[in-house]
């Protein structure tokens, strides 16, 4: 898989639910994201509203390819940073438990 400007990847199932709305920015169900991969920091993803995340467009496939089908009850996020990925972990997964943690030293 690899990103392009105009064509983010789609996951190898055809199902991947994210709606591109350009090469960094995507919707899943009514919540937007903006992955960092193409240099947008938080602000900007602040900015326009949406969850910031710092997985790339082909992370995103594989994620959803290789964890999403496993449907995990019990999901630890570590290294959150912005908090996008445990936003769209929650989406994905829908958990019994969801548990986030990052480190500052």
């Amino acid at each position: 898989m690899s990103a392009t400007a105009a064509a983010p990847p789609i996951a190898a199932t055809g199902s991947d639910p994210l709606e591109w709305q350009s090469s960094d920015t995507f919707k899943i169900k009514n919540y937007l994201f903006q992955s960092s991969h193409f240099g947008a920091e938080r602000k900007d993803a602040e900015a326009i509203g949406a969850f910031w995340i710092m997985k790339n467009p082909e992370l995103l496939a594989l994620f959803y390819d290789w964890v999403v089908p496993l449907a995990p009850q019990n999901v630890v996020e570590v290294g959150v940073v912005g908090g996008g990925a445990a936003a769209l972990l929650m989406e994905w997964f829908q958990p019994a438990k969801l548990i986030t943690s990052h480190l500052v030293v």
